[in-house]
């Protein structure tokens, strides 16, 4: 995303998520849901990234399948500011979303 990283060095979830969100690997996408399970995000940030980047349509549709697993506040707050934009989400496997996040005990 532009700059590199040094060994050791924290980085924070919105980041990954959107460096994930940029990629087409499905087997990461479902990660997302358990990084956003297990951490603290800050969903305004990630939102920016999303639109800054061009993937919030991948972003609202994994909120989406997130927030009928895992009821977060915020989340549900995103995905509102989201769709008032006009983001139109787009079409995940909800099912193995839930399937990796009872792996990972993420719920």
């Amino acid at each position: 995303m532009g700059r590199a990283i040094k060994r050791g060095e924290d980085i924070c979830a919105e980041y990954i998520i959107t460096s994930i969100l940029l990629g087409n690997n499905s087997r990461l996408m479902e990660s997302i849901s358990i990084i956003l399970a297990k951490n603290k995000i800050n969903y305004d940030l990630l939102i920016f990234l999303s639109q800054k980047y061009g993937v919030s349509e991948k972003l609202l549709g994994l909120l989406k399948a997130f927030i009928k697993l895992k009821r977060v506040r915020e989340a549900n707050d995103a995905i509102k500011i989201l769709t008032n934009i006009n983001v139109r989400g787009i079409a995940v496997d909800e099912e193995m979303i839930k399937e990796k996040m009872e792996l990972y005990h993420a719920y």
